[in-house]
């Protein structure tokens, strides 16, 4: 097999060997954790709910374990045990965080998935007693309607009351983008109103993404250059539509470095020569 000729040497297993394999293997499993492994493979690996009908897949576990060859489930079932397992987990992470000596920072940002569907990321951190930096997500959701602030703050707000920890916020991070102020006041406003010792002040517990800022900055600079289009949105700038590619960046460099160097009787490269350079060719 596989182009391998097997020769026989080295094979020293007995047969009573070989017989007892199968029934160490089929006393060591368990369906259940043979399914939550399966599930969390699916997830992890960014799998459609449907890969569970891939044939060839199907017939490696029924080689694996015969015993399932009528009984493993189809994509339906694998989905209802995907949600069963998320909600228990969703049950311990509600206790947990609870149940904190300290406070919490949030964070939310956007995203859509290659098909276009929007959604909504909330994450949470805290330090523990052990003055150690935890982080968990709090909730993944799909952005129905407009992607308005009012309508995250509506998000925000319904996950925090859900989770029970609207006491327990003291601070949000955000990009810059203007529909997240808007997220913050409508926040405050719904979390005074859902309980007297909220915490959070959106006028001083609202921390701006530092690297969003720079983004900003970096991409007007740019702009100036003509090295973006005009019709650019800078304050949501598209990462899968680059002009100024990864690899005409690494190019620039080499060809800055090579162009430095022949520039002096010196091996040592001129800095002034090397920013000169580059900004050239982002102009041009």
């Amino acid at each position: 097999m596989l182009g391998v000729q097997d020769t026989g040497e080295g094979n020293e297993s007995t047969e009573a060997e070989l017989m007892t394999v199968p029934a160490i293997i089929l006393q060591s499993f368990n369906i259940d954790v043979f399914y939550k492994k399966l599930t969390r493979w699916i997830v992890t690996g960014n799998q459609p709910f449907t890969e569970i009908e891939n044939e060839e897949l199907r017939d490696m576990i029924i080689y694996l374990h015969p015993a399932l060859s009528d009984h493993l489930i189809r994509s339906a079932a694998l989905k209802e045990r995907l949600f069963g397992h998320a909600e228990i987990m969703r049950r311990s992470t509600k206790q947990y965080l609870r149940d904190l000596p300290g406070l919490l920072a949030i964070a939310c940002d956007g995203w859509t998935s290659s098909n276009r569907i929007a959604f909504l990321a909330i994450t949470g951190s805290w330090v523990t007693l052990d003055w150690e930096r935890q982080e968990t997500l709090l909730d993944f959701v799909e952005l129905q309607g407009a992607h308005s602030g009012e309508n995250m703050a509506d998000l925000v707000g319904k996950t925090l009351t859900d989770l029970g920890i609207v006491d327990q916020v003291v601070s949000l991070v955000s990009d810059s983008a203007s529909n997240n102020g808007t997220l913050v006041r409508h926040l405050s406003n719904q979390l005074r109103r859902s309980s007297p010792n909220s915490r959070w002040d959106g006028t001083k517990g609202h921390i701006r993404c530092l690297a969003h800022v720079i983004h900003l900055a970096v991409m007007s600079f740019l702009r100036a250059l003509h090295a973006v289009p005009e019709s650019v949105d800078i304050r949501d700038f598209d990462y899968n539509n680059k002009e100024f590619t990864q690899e005409t960046a690494e190019a620039t460099v080499a060809e800055n470095h090579q162009e430095s160097l022949e520039s002096d009787d010196t091996d040592t490269v001129d800095p002034l020569v090397n920013l000169h350079s580059g900004i050239s060719k982002v102009c041009t």
